[in-house]
């Protein structure tokens, strides 16, 4: 498999705003339904500003005729001609500086590879960043998957991508199949599920519900914290609503 390309904010983390890029072309811009969707603060980047995608001759990046203007490296693309990029190319659309990485933390990876965004409300961006952030279902998945160790977050990744078995994931994460038992068994501990069936539908009606068309989009809600994150019940209760189609109740 080749490596995974994403797209990071500078100067945030980035397990708080990370997008995958593929051969599926992404739109970025500040519009609801755009594929890559920036903060709002950021109010000089077009609703539609851009398009991202890989191919077999390398990264490509488009500017879609955007007010504020695409810049690589700080030289200023032309409007509707295509550009090839590469790894660790620094690109600024307007106000708004991003860079493509092809490492980001097994946190960032697993939301990155699900879609799963969060609400920035807000970010100030200093010597130490802080984010301000709109409660929202991304949010609450960030939460619950941050109890996950590194090791367990590469385990939920390859479930996500269909490998399930412990066999499966032993041979592919070169761990033995009793390794990949005790690891399931601590995740399905810490997220109380009962099955690797339950945490990937999770996973996908999390990403469904964050997608730019995804219906409960705009439905904020609160999430209990213990120690940074959500604690093992109310975890899953949350996921067993995922997967039963229901979401919180807005308060």
């Amino acid at each position: 498999m080749e490596s995974p390309i994403f797209l990071v904010m500078v100067n945030v983390a980035d397990d708080e705003w990370v997008y995958k890029i593929d051969s599926r072309r992404k739109v970025v811009g500040r519009s609801r339904g755009v594929d890559i969707r920036t903060p709002e603060q950021y109010s000089r980047i077009s609703r539609r500003h851009a398009e991202l995608w890989s191919a077999t001759n390398g990264i490509w990046l488009k500017d879609l005729g955007s007010r504020g203007g695409t810049l690589v490296n700080g030289l200023c693309l032309q409007r509707g001609d295509p550009v090839r990029i590469a790894i660790g190319d620094r690109i600024v659309l307007a106000d708004v500086e991003l860079v493509l990485t092809d490492y980001v933390s097994k946190l960032a990876e697993v939301m990155a590879e699900a879609n799963i965004s969060i609400g920035l409300a807000g970010v100030e961006v200093s010597s130490k960043t802080t984010l301000k952030l709109k409660s929202q279902h991304g949010d609450t998945m960030r939460l619950i998957l941050s109890r996950l160790t590194p090791a367990e977050l590469d385990i939920v990744l390859w479930m996500y991508r269909g490998y399930t078995s412990d066999a499966e994931l032993g041979k592919t994460l070169f761990r033995s199949p009793n390794t990949v038992r005790t690891q399931v068994a601590s995740i399905f501990d810490k997220l109380g599920v009962h099955s690797r069936t339950e945490i990937v539908t999770w996973l996908k009606r999390a990403a469904s519900a964050t997608s730019p068309t995804g219906s409960d989009s705009k439905i904020g809600y609160e999430t209990t914290v213990w120690d940074g994150a959500p604690r093992s019940s109310d975890a899953t209760a949350i996921i067993r609503r995922s997967r039963d189609g229901e979401t919180p109740r807005p308060r």
